[in-house]
């Protein structure tokens, strides 16, 4: 197996309730050359049995399991397993454009100096508008690391 362009980490923990649209978002991207690792932090409702389903579906998913330990343990987690060239974290109750992938690659190899892609999000299920990252400098990011 080659070595895919973008691992996808998706830390888990009981959301049963969102977890299949966004598992479709990203399954639906227009670059395939993917892998998605979900990391299930110890749920108590059937979010891993969910995560399982997606990964008998398709090779390029795994599905983790681990005792329970917060968000940022269940990335770290997710990145030793993974084997992309890129890294990228998609919380459980996101959706992803089906383009976003290819794009945000694109944008990587484009300039070796671009380190970090982020885009503007739009609220869904109920709440309406953007949601926007502040603008980043190397300071910023290692003081408010939210990724």
């Amino acid at each position: 197996m080659t070595k895919p362009s973008l691992s996808i980490v998706v830390p888990v923990y009981n959301t049963e309730k969102y977890l299949r649209r966004c598992m479709d978002s990203i399954m639906n991207q227009t670059l395939q050359d993917i892998e998605i690792i979900i990391v299930d932090d110890g749920s108590k409702d059937s979010t891993f049995e969910i995560a399982k389903s997606y990964e008998a579906k398709d090779c390029r998913v795994k599905a983790l399991t681990k005792v329970n330990g917060g968000q940022g343990i269940a990335r770290n987690y997710g990145v030793e397993h993974s084997s992309g060239e890129y890294i990228l974290f998609v919380d459980s109750d996101d959706l992803i454009s089906s383009g976003y992938i290819s794009k945000a690659v694109a944008e990587m190899e484009r300039d070796s100096e671009v380190k970090v892609v982020t885009c503007r999000g739009e609220f869904f299920d109920g709440r309406t508008g953007s949601w926007r990252l502040k603008t980043y400098t190397q300071k910023r990011l290692a003081q408010l690391n939210v990724f």
